[in-house]
């Protein structure tokens, strides 16, 4: 009985290593996914710089034509 006992805790202590490297490795992909929103932040900016130039454009165009 003792010596099945201690083969099942080292299995328990073998699965609690996995589980902290699933864990580490779920941190990293958050910290990759924090990356990712802060370029996708930094494209809707400079999406919004393309669209009030377009706009601009857009409002010479219709000068051009009142003309």
């Amino acid at each position: 009985l003792n010596e099945s006992d201690v083969e099942s805790l080292s299995e328990i202590e073998s699965l609690i290593e996995s589980d902290v490297e699933s864990l580490s490795e779920i941190e990293s992909l958050s910290e990759s996914d924090v990356e990712s929103l802060s370029e996708i932040e930094s494209l809707s900016e400079s999406d919004v710089e393309s669209l009030s130039e377009i706009e601009s454009l857009n409002e010479s165009e219709s000068l051009i034509e009142s003309d």
